[in-house]
């Protein structure tokens, strides 16, 4: 597919296909194997896969100024992204070069990075500043004992990381046809992460389709929204699709030239703290999952 569609057109579509009770469809259908969800042995080849494509890790408005960090595993190594001095972002794993303790949990604000163990202390770029009682290491040459870098750049809002020699431009491929998904005087104002127990593939397959609204949601989404009602595009290996709430009616009467949908963002975004919760908060929510994978 080549440049996704405006938020006129995407209203267009919806309005079509309330009034004709229709929704995006594929061109085929298809049988998943139910080996590509169960083994192992291809689970571990999707991790090393994992490290060597582009992974969104972050997005920018999440280390606002210099000394900001966000810590997580990716692709089941320890990362740590913090922003420079020099304003920009950079990664590293996770991991003290001494014995390999941790020096970065959760998020924060930090001028170094110090090791809980015994004390070894890195500059946001990565480099040793510090050695405790540093005669114990006469051999040491502290320019050649930083954190291990990874290729960390930022893009539309986001930061990526690259952990090993890339293969593809896995979700990169693209993004360049996507408008920022979150702009330049955006913050955050609140996150989490949550861990579940869940076969990922699944998880994510479920996100990727309005068939279940009715029968899942029946009491939280499909109040407001539609049941098996989608506009699917996709760009590269990504996807972005579009779940119309109910109140999208209110447009059908207007010009399309009336339909000022980013000024309604705008507004929706002053109204709700600058956080980024969905295309436009009062029409319709939109889900863009990155897809690494070739």
């Amino acid at each position: 597919m080549g440049a996704l569609l405006s938020d006129a057109a995407v209203i267009e579509r919806v309005l079509d296909h309330i009034d004709n009770k229709t929704t995006d469809v594929g061109d085929d259908s298809w049988r998943e194997p139910t080996d590509n969800y169960r083994s192992q042995e291809r689970h571990l080849a999707e991790i090393e896969l994992l490290k060597r494509l582009p992974i969104p890790f972050c997005p920018s408005a999440a280390l606002p100024q210099a000394g900001s960090y966000v810590a997580r595993t990716a692709a089941g190594t320890p990362l740590v992204v913090v922003r420079g001095e020099d304003g920009v972002v950079r990664g590293f794993r996770n991991a003290c070069r001494h014995r390999g303790n941790q020096v970065a949990s959760g998020s924060g604000c930090v001028k170094a990075f110090i090791c809980g163990y015994h004390g070894w202390t890195y500059r946001l770029d990565g480099r040793l500043r510090h050695i405790p009682h540093d005669q114990g290491f006469p051999d040491i040459d502290k320019s050649e004992h930083s954190l291990v870098p990874v290729d960390t750049s930022e893009k539309h809002g986001l930061v990526f990381v690259i952990q090993e020699e890339p293969v593809a431009d896995g979700a990169l491929e693209g993004l360049d046809d996507l408008p920022d998904l979150f702009a330049p005087d955006q913050r955050i104002f609140a996150s989490g992460d949550n861990v579940s127990d869940v076969n990922w593939k699944l998880s994510m397959e479920g996100n990727l389709e309005g068939y279940h609204i009715k029968p899942t949601h029946k009491e939280t989404f499909y109040p407001y929204g539609f049941d098996n009602l989608n506009v699917v595009e996709t760009f590269g290996n990504n996807s972005r699709v579009t779940y119309p709430f109910r109140r999208i009616e209110k447009l059908r009467d207007l010009q399309p030239e009336s339909r000022n949908i980013a000024a309604m963002r705008r507004r929706a975004r002053k109204s709700i703290g600058r956080t980024l919760a969905a295309r436009s908060p009062t029409m319709f929510a939109i889900s863009t999952w990155l897809n690494p994978s070739t």
